[in-house]
């Protein structure tokens, strides 16, 4: 059973940090401190890791986060292109005259068609949170079934987030924002400044709060 949780909190811990430990940082990660903690850490490291300069490397794990950073630069690329795209077309498209104003439509305006048989950009929304607030907010592993019924939730409520480009711009805007970034000032209760994560800004009372720059 201690082997057991030594491998998890090690794999856990590689992949959070994106990086390899040494045997101090192995044990220092799994916050082993007794004999038989300590021995299942290097039983653990022993068996499933090897040793290179003095870091213990696991291919498979060097080899997803190698991938993941490729999809999401790839992700990040055509996001950037398919906008750059809509604003030329928006641009160059003659407004008639009754046509309001571009930009001007609220973000949580009343759903004009049904969202339910869409495909929802679940895995796109997991690589730009992971993308633009990953390494401050926190690395988002696993779109559980709840986050899902919320991005649904907010997806019907303000159709244009079908696009997850629009999820780019939103995560771009936290990302600005030093209360919600963890930069903001300390909790008397919590003695660490507050601190927003995936949950908190999907739901639909604190989106709403942020859009309308509550936080700023």
């Amino acid at each position: 059973m201690l082997q057991h949780g030594a491998y998890t909190l090690l794999i856990d811990a590689c992949y959070d940090r994106e990086e390899f430990p040494t045997l101090d940082q192995a044990l220092d990660w799994c916050w082993a401190s007794s004999k038989d903690e300590i021995d299942a850490v290097q039983f653990v490291l022993s068996k499933f890791f090897t040793v290179e300069d003095d870091l213990y490397i696991q291919k498979r794990i060097s080899d997803e986060i190698a991938q993941y950073h490729k999809n999401a630069t790839t992700n990040k690329r055509i996001a950037v292109e398919r906008e750059t795209k809509r604003k030329e077309k928006s641009t160059k498209r003659v407004r008639s005259v009754n046509e309001a104003p571009p930009n001007q439509e609220p973000l949580n305006q009343e759903p004009t068609t049904s969202t339910e048989k869409t495909r929802m950009p679940f895995s796109e929304i997991q690589n730009a949170w992971n993308e633009i607030l990953g390494d401050d907010l926190g690395k988002i592993r696993a779109l559980t079934d709840e986050r899902k019924k919320h991005i649904k939730a907010r997806v019907n409520e303000s159709p244009k987030l079908i696009d997850h480009s629009k999820w780019v711009e939103y995560f771009s805007y936290i990302a600005q924002i030093d209360f919600l970034m963890g930069r903001g000032q300390v909790n008397p209760g919590t003695g660490k400044p507050f601190k927003a994560n995936l949950d908190w800004v999907i739901n639909q009372s604190n989106m709403n709060k942020i859009l309308e720059g509550k936080y700023e």
